[in-house]
């Protein structure tokens, strides 16, 4: 099920100096970005939100899940900075998620929204490692005992009861994590040649990979 070929691996990944290289999205055209999912959203924001910084931009992060719900008091950080992060939804720590009714919470005033899925919920049953399993099982006819796979992983991703949800015409980006190790970046791979095939194709990859953290984008041809 899995790609073997190490060598098809490192051709389909390129190395980027950075998260908001590899997601293909400049900071200064994106000033409020909203991110949800599972597995590592918001080590994922403070990553983007360091790095605008040390372009110069003033950046605020901020939830609209366990704070508030959006409104004026969120849109009027905007006047306190150039970039605004949000974190749009929440998963208890868990990789994998299945959004409910009312996720994730978008600001309308969001240029894009970058969905995050961790690796190492593949092979795993959906029922330990996916939050909102009823939602799951609900939506996309996920069991608790079935094993998360990567075209599974992908249906989620890229369906508009899954991870798209609420998007609508913004900008988006998937952002597949925790590729922590060689066999990490081969699920990545597999996933991302999931995702192309049902059409999306802006596709980040991120892990503590030789005990650094690292970024790559996905090659798309």
């Amino acid at each position: 099920m899995y790609i073997q070929d190490k060598s098809r691996m490192e051709s389909g990944l390129k190395p980027c100096a950075g998260l908001w290289e590899a997601l293909k999205l400049e900071p200064e055209r994106c000033p409020v970005l909203c991110l949800a999912g599972a597995g590592g959203k918001t080590t994922a924001m403070y990553r983007l939100a360091e790095e605008a910084a040390a372009r110069g931009l003033r950046v605020c992060v901020t939830t609209t899940t366990r704070i508030w719900h959006p409104g004026e008091e969120t849109a009027g950080l905007l006047e306190f900075c150039d970039l605004l992060l949000i974190e749009a939804d929440g998963s208890k720590r868990l990789p994998f998620k299945v959004p409910a009714a009312w996720e994730p919470v978008i600001l309308k005033e969001a240029r894009a929204v970058v969905a995050v899925a961790g690796l190492t919920a593949l092979g795993k049953p959906a029922g330990e490692v996916c939050f909102r399993k009823e939602q799951a099982e609900r939506a996309f006819g996920i069991r608790p005992e079935e094993p998360v796979t990567p075209r599974l992983m992908a249906r989620v991703l890229a369906d508009e009861n899954g991870q798209r949800k609420g998007v609508g015409q913004r900008e988006y980006r998937i952002l597949l994590n925790q590729a922590d190790s060689e066999s990490g970046l081969l699920l990545a791979c597999e996933t991302a040649a999931c995702l192309r095939q049902i059409g999306e194709r802006h596709c980040a990859v991120s892990g503590l990979y030789g005990g650094q953290r690292r970024f790559w984008s996905v090659e798309t041809a």
